[in-house]
């Protein structure tokens, strides 16, 4: 058996995924950082089972001396197990986003058919597929864009029948530095989840980029953004999916500005700073 590390307080474990609860007893004095970013239990994938995940959530929180969370639903889980727990929203690239550079765009169109398009990992647990269907199917001079590509689902029936109408265009994965050019081409920006459990604690990264480039937004499944509704389209169904967008898309300049103004304040830069002064707080009050 090969001896535990002997460290120290200055010595700092930041945990992201909660699978990294099996190396706590290997650093039994050092400071233990807790990032939670998701509901880890109700992601989906074939290797997360829920019982063994929130057993190994409750370990690190019973050990961590800070908690971060990225919602409120999930301060509201977690603040009751925690000993020191603080709300740290996710941030975005807005930098990069706020650039309004184009990409070459790989399609051709008539003029006057608006893109509204999304960006990540496609898979059903997050998106609404059958919503996006509905409506592209009763607006068929939309066109829908997706940037990426399943992760978990590689073969998911409801993706393969959205793929099969003929306004739906699945770019597949695309390098980072690319995509805010992509997005430029973008009319609407969707962010259009279900609602579930995963979906209710979540605060999507790509929300914060989307923001930056003021371009409008039409958002479902994510209670957690109700607090921007006044410059973003919340909505429930196909019915209020269309109305949304065909509201942004007669006035595509309503709160653009303010849009990128409110990005301003979520870059990494600050979220960084932000989670470094918690750090210090932590270690200093050791």
């Amino acid at each position: 058996m090969v001896p535990a590390p002997q460290s120290s307080a200055s010595e700092v474990v930041w945990i992201y995924d909660t699978e990294a609860a099996e190396y706590l007893d290997a650093f039994p004095r050092a400071i233990v950082v807790y990032d939670c970013v998701d509901d880890h239990a109700a992601q989906a994938g074939p290797d997360r089972n829920p019982e063994r995940v929130e057993a190994e959530e409750q370990r690190i929180l019973k050990r961590a001396d800070l908690v971060t969370v990225t919602s409120q639903a999930l301060l509201k889980a977690k603040r009751r197990q925690a000993k020191v727990i603080h709300l740290v929203t996710n941030a975005g690239d807005v930098e990069l986003f706020a650039t309004r550079s184009t990409s070459a765009w790989p399609f051709s169109w008539p003029q006057g058919n608006p893109v509204l398009g999304s960006v990540g990992a496609l898979d059903s647990y997050k998106y609404d597929f059958k919503m996006i269907a509905d409506v592209a199917q009763r607006r068929p001079g939309w066109q829908f864009v997706f940037v990426g590509a399943p992760v978990v689902e590689q073969k998911g029936k409801q993706l393969a029948e959205l793929k099969k109408l003929g306004n739906v265009h699945i770019l597949g994965t695309v390098p980072r530095q690319k995509v805010p050019g992509l997005v430029a081409h973008f009319d609407v920006c969707l962010i259009p989840y279900r609602e579930n459990r995963y979906n209710a604690a979540s605060f999507p990264l790509k929300f914060w980029e989307f923001m930056a480039t003021g371009k409008p937004i039409v958002v479902s499944g994510l209670p957690e953004l109700k607090a921007y509704q006044d410059v973003i389209g919340l909505i429930t169904s196909a019915d209020q999916f269309i109305r949304e967008t065909e509201k942004w898309l007669r006035s595509p300049e309503l709160s653009s500005s303010k849009r990128s103004q409110l990005a301003q304040n979520h870059s990494w830069a600050k979220r960084t700073e932000r989670l470094l002064l918690l750090l210090s707080q932590t270690i200093n009050h050791r």
